[in-house]
């Protein structure tokens, strides 16, 4: 199953699963989380900062993916 693009809001997030005719629970299992978790990120009752959350996110498109984002000099 595909992943909804990258930016998106929590909103349009919902939208391309209705669109796309795809069950949210079914999405949640193929990739894994919990489908509260994500129930939560659509709802905006979570941010998404760390853990489970931060990768539904990420999956989501409600968040950068940090490992295809380019690294900063500072060190």
């Amino acid at each position: 199953m595909k992943n909804p693009p990258f930016p998106s809001t929590p909103k349009q997030a919902h939208a391309w699963f209705l669109s796309h005719g795809i069950c949210i629970a079914d999405w949640c299992k193929e990739k894994g989380f919990n489908r509260f978790t994500v129930v939560d990120l659509l709802r905006e009752k979570r941010k998404g900062n760390r853990g489970e959350a931060h990768l539904a996110a990420v999956a989501l498109g409600l968040k950068a993916d940090p490992s295809k984002s380019p690294k900063s000099a500072a060190a």
